[in-house]
């Protein structure tokens, strides 16, 4: 499985009831991408993924109960506790123009708006307040909060993020 086709939306929880179900936890972003009959990849501690066809799904609370084809029993369903869950980059609906999906920054570079060179993304989490980019370069690693009052233009073809830094931001690792 090429990976680089792929991004994580969740992870695969405990079986849910007799007839193969499983309680699936997506990333807050994704919980809106999900169809019946889509083909998710399913793989545990980075061995080969297996391609799952996703039957039907219902909300129970934050958690997701999903039916997968295949998975007819509970042994079934206990077997995949613990999966990652894969889905096509092309099967994740495109977002209105200045929107991104938490994936998409990773691996763009990040300059400040004076020029200044901070690094590649290698991650971004959800704090709750709002998105942050972890941005490593230069031995150095800078956590740069995604909001409008620091993000200045993000140019996916360009490979690039500009950013405005809050006073005291780009010091906190001097």
């Amino acid at each position: 499985m090429d990976l680089q086709k792929y991004i994580q939306i969740g992870k695969v929880g405990k079986s849910h009831g007799l007839k193969g179900e499983v309680k699936v936890s997506l990333y807050p972003e994704m919980s809106n991408i999900l169809s019946d009959f889509q083909e998710l990849v399913l793989q545990k501690n980075d061995n080969e993924g297996k391609i799952y066809i996703l039957q039907s799904y219902r909300w129970q609370g934050k958690h997701l109960i999903a039916k997968l084809e295949g998975v007819t029993n509970r042994d079934d369903s206990e077997l995949l506790n613990g999966n990652e869950i894969w889905l096509q980059k092309s099967d994740v609906p495109v977002l209105a123009a200045n929107q991104y999906y938490l994936f998409e920054y990773e691996g763009l570079n990040v300059v400040t708006d004076k020029g200044l060179d901070l690094g590649v993304v290698q991650n971004v989490f959800a704090t709750g307040a709002n998105d942050v980019l972890v941005v490593v370069g230069q031995g150095k690693e800078y956590l740069i909060p995604i909001i409008d009052d620091v993000l200045v233009e993000v140019d996916k073809a360009a490979g690039r993020i500009i950013i405005s830094p809050l006073p005291g931001l780009l010091d906190i690792n001097n």
